[in-house]
């Protein structure tokens, strides 16, 4: 199978080339993501292509890739937007963050997030992962289905908009 990948000239990812040497079993996997907002009470949400869910943006780190440059790319590649500003957020692990992809893939997710108001580019979905972009208000997020990795997060982020008073 690695050297299919090596004929058509394709990098693997380090999760890929993994993936080929453990199948399912669970792996550790730091991931980076980022919750866009208005400042005003609104996220941007993508759904996910192999699961139908709403979620954040983000991904797995590669292999040295430093965080923040992991978090721009993650975000470009599945929307098409730049970060003008960003803060740390939190870290989520533990049990809730033990998630079986479609293809039956294991991980435990320590998931590394960020937060902007402020960016800008334009918009474009990464065609692989993402069938839609859309904003939504906390009222519309609770009636849809939420990608398991990130409903905590997402509940985490409205309750900080109403400590701050944004909301």
């Amino acid at each position: 199978m690695r050297k299919a990948f090596r004929q058509k000239n394709y990098k693997m990812s380090y999760i890929e080339n993994l993936r080929i040497k453990i199948g399912h079993d669970p792996i550790l996997m730091p991931c980076v993501g980022i919750i866009l907002g208005d400042g005003k009470g609104k996220i941007l949400l993508q759904k996910r292509k192999d699961n139908k869910k709403w979620a954040l943006h983000g991904g797995a780190l590669e292999l040295d890739e430093e965080i923040e440059s992991g978090l721009k790319r993650e975000l470009y590649e599945e929307t098409g937007f730049l970060l003008d500003e960003y803060a740390f957020f939190g870290i989520y692990s533990g049990k809730e963050m033990h998630y079986q992809y479609p293809n039956k893939d294991e991980v435990s997710v320590v998931s590394i997030l960020f937060y902007s108001h402020r960016f800008h580019g334009e918009k474009h979905l990464q065609k692989e992962e993402v069938e839609e972009l859309r904003w939504f208000e906390e009222k519309e997020v609770q009636k849809l289905a939420i990608h398991d990795l990130d409903k905590k997060a997402i509940q985490d982020y409205f309750e900080f908009l109403r400590k701050e008073k944004k909301i």
